[in-house]
């Protein structure tokens, strides 16, 4: 039997998950899951390809996709002045 945190019947203690990803182990508190789901569904609720939303032309010359497949457009010009959508919903759900 592997290493694992916790008591002897292999639970991990202190409101913990252990995740187990083979040659890895990674222990995540009850609020970090949480916030990681949180997260997931806020990005899979967005009306539009993460991409569009620091995109110059997002909103002006172009209507944005909601196609979220594809992570490339040839249309696109990043908007320096805007956070990716990763950046603004890790802010937004902590």
């Amino acid at each position: 039997m592997e290493w694992s945190p916790g008591s002897d019947d292999g639970r991990p203690e202190n409101e913990s998950e252990v995740l187990n990803m083979e040659k890895y182990i990674m222990v995540a508190t009850n609020e970090q899951i949480e916030r990681s789901k949180a997260r997931r569904k806020a990005i899979e609720t967005l009306e539009y390809n993460p991409m569009c939303y620091n995109c110059k032309s997002f909103g002006k010359s172009c209507k944005g996709s909601t196609n979220k497949v594809y992570s490339g457009c040839v249309y696109k010009e990043v908007d320096e002045s805007k956070p990716s959508i990763y950046t603004q919903i890790l802010e937004q759900v902590k």
